[in-house]
């Protein structure tokens, strides 16, 4: 990012991230960009666990302990939003993405993936001690995701 911390806040940094996300989020939907890999990213480190330790193989499973979980989740949430219908009809062109730690498949497989991070943001969405804002975000990537599915189906 292209701020130091005496130019602006934590806070104001994270807005401008999520800021940067939607909007990339939202020409790659119209089709403008093909920035569907940076989907994959933002999903993957915010639903797919964080390790204990950088240099630990043990996985922390506690979702407060995830640094910058309320900006992450927001994220996620805004691709998924802005995004999923294309992310999930479109699945083939991504390849494979290096999974979080909490990811036991194969890196490629989008489909069991997108199941993980569906259950992960419910996890968040209900989660007692996370921000509301944060469960709220979380609850409407969940919700997107269904609908996406739902009409994928109905598609069919």
């Amino acid at each position: 990012m292209p701020f130091t911390k005496t130019e602006t806040s934590i806070t104001e940094r994270r807005q401008w991230w999520r800021n940067l996300n939607a909007f990339t989020a939202h020409l790659t939907s119209d089709g403008i960009l093909n920035c569907k890999i940076y989907a994959i990213y933002a999903l993957r480190d915010a639903l797919e666990g964080q390790l204990a330790h950088r240099h630990s193989p043990r996985v922390n499973t506690d979702l407060l302990a995830i640094p910058a979980l309320d900006c992450r989740v927001a994220i996620a949430a805004d691709w998924i939003v802005r995004c999923g219908r294309v992310l999930f009809d479109h699945h083939e062109d991504l390849g494979e993405v290096a999974p979080g730690p909490l990811w036991k498949g194969k890196s490629g497989s989008f489909l069991e993936r997108w199941q993980v991070w569906k259950q992960r943001f419910g996890e968040i969405g209900e989660h007692d001690k996370i921000d509301a804002e944060t469960r709220t975000l979380a609850r409407e990537g969940k919700s997107a995701m269904e609908v996406v599915e739902n009409d994928s189906k109905r598609a069919s």
